[in-house]
């Protein structure tokens, strides 16, 4: 089954276009397009202000490195010493990871105080209003309802062998699954899916089914504004790294058939229930 908003790199592993063209029923103009461009380039300087000079930020990732790996190698050495008696076997590993953890506490504060003072900045509110306002107007072209719920659904990035799909990782990424951001609508007989540039439109007709997969996945993006150990989302049991990414203990698949083709819509296990009131379809388990 192809997976929607998926991207495709079996033959080009530099690929960024999304699988699902097929269903795109309306597209941003190319000028407001392009000022969006603009407006987040000019956002984008505006949060590189906000963070430390780049060699700062190396040393606050190389100190916790070095403090988490002494610590796990005390740990470890507990087993047969005591912690006095480790210590006075190598009394400057204790200092080094003293030193690493104050450093990179000193270097975290900066960078709170640095975010800060940057996010009150009034350039940066003008910067934030500015995005807002593109973003507006890229939803009155698309047609969304203003009461339309974001939905996360989840890009996948993937290659195909032997007629399987494989989810693939290049370069620094963590993860082949992202939680891209999405308004969800029903309008008439179509499920509709936008994003920041075009407006999706699936035939309710070619839906089949709705099931949730209880097997663990590690999504990288949090969009929603509360924490994911908020009341709602609790019951999902998600956990989070320190990269950005959260684990789910189930996730979703909205199966159906357009023109002759299977396709796939990957959804986090907490869209489940708003996809199944929307669709009418019942949640099958895996």
């Amino acid at each position: 089954m192809k997976p929607f908003y998926g991207i495709d790199r079996t033959e080009n592993k530099k690929n960024t276009v999304h699988e699902g063209g097929c269903f795109i029923a309306a597209t941003v103009s190319e000028l407001t397009r392009q000022s969006y461009a603009d407006t987040m380039s000019a956002g984008d300087q505006q949060l590189d202000r906000a963070k430390l000079p780049k060699v700062l930020r190396w040393i606050k990732t190389g100190c916790g490195c070095i403090f988490a790996l002494i610590f796990l190698g005390i740990i470890k050495a507990l087993g047969d010493v005591t912690l006095a008696e480790a210590y006075g076997n190598v009394p400057g590993l204790f200092w080094a990871m003293g030193i690493c953890a104050l450093v990179w506490v000193i270097l975290a504060v900066l960078g709170t105080m640095r975010s800060k003072a940057v996010s009150a900045n009034e350039d940066y509110q003008i910067s934030l209003r500015r995005v807002e306002g593109v973003i507006d107007q890229i939803r009155r072209e698309l047609q969304v309802p203003g009461d339309a719920k974001d939905v996360d659904v989840i890009q996948i990035t993937h290659r195909w062998k032997n007629g399987k799909l494989k989810p693939h990782t290049k370069g620094m990424e963590t993860t082949p699954y992202t939680n891209i951001e999405m308004r969800v609508f029903r309008r008439e007989d179509m499920l509709c899916i936008a994003d920041l540039e075009h407006r999706y439109e699936i035939p309710l007709s070619s839906l089949r089914r709705l099931r949730r997969v209880k097997k663990g996945l590690s999504i990288y993006g949090w969009n929603k504004a509360e924490g994911g150990n908020s009341k709602f989302y609790k019951p999902y049991k998600l956990a989070f790294d320190g990269y950005g990414r959260v684990t789910t203990r189930a996730y979703g698949l909205l199966e159906l058939k357009h023109n002759g083709e299977d396709w796939t819509i990957w959804l986090p296990s907490y869209e489940l229930n708003y996809i199944s009131a929307l669709t009418g379809l019942p949640i099958t388990e895996d």
